[in-house]
């Protein structure tokens, strides 16, 4: 997919067009080769991220260029799970052997026990993503941001069981290119 980020503002906002300008350098500062599966993308201050129908960002990190890097790569993977939905569910599925109960409820869950589940998915690769494009060091340490932030069960777990998440999207091949190399 072509890196260039088609970006629409919902406000118009100077912290919106501040996102913007952060984004719009994200290619230039990180090799985001195989990371960018829609360049469409929405900015709304006062909304909450999500990847579809169109990429949204809202405006929560815009100081840390680091958060906001996480951030995309998180929902541009939203994009990914879905390409792969068939082997998706199955992992998903996978988890209960593991993890018989998960929360649902925010900030621990993500709103309910299927998202949960695929946010463990979703923010292992997002935790592995990270370690490829600013090194382990500071992958961990957005990571241990975020378990306090968001999803914070989800974070804290993938940050302990790394090695029986890998197993599960070695198992049903949900490995993005440019991770290819590093998990198998």
């Amino acid at each position: 997919m072509n890196s260039d980020l088609q970006i629409s503002l919902k406000n118009g906002t100077p912290a919106e067009a501040r996102m913007r300008e952060i984004l719009t350098s994200l290619p230039r500062e990180y090799n985001l080769a195989g990371w960018i599966l829609t360049n469409v993308i929405e900015i709304d201050g006062g909304g909450w991220p999500h990847s579809h129908p169109v990429l949204t960002l809202n405006t929560a990190f815009e100081q840390d260029v680091t958060m906001v890097l996480t951030e995309f790569v998180h929902e541009q993977l939203h994009w990914f799970e879905e390409e792969h939905a068939d082997r998706r569910d199955l992992a998903i599925e996978e988890t209960k052997r593991y993890y018989s109960d998960v929360p649902s409820a925010r900030p621990e869950g993500a709103g309910d026990e299927l998202s949960t589940r695929l946010h463990l998915l979703v923010c292992y690769l997002e935790y592995q993503a990270m370690k490829l494009l600013t090194g382990p060091e500071k992958a961990k340490e957005v990571m241990l941001a975020l378990s306090r932030h968001h999803y914070c069960w989800v974070y804290r777990t993938i940050l302990r069981d790394e090695e029986k998440l890998a197993g599960i999207i070695r198992k049903y091949d949900l490995v993005p290119e440019p991770l290819r190399a590093r998990v198998e």
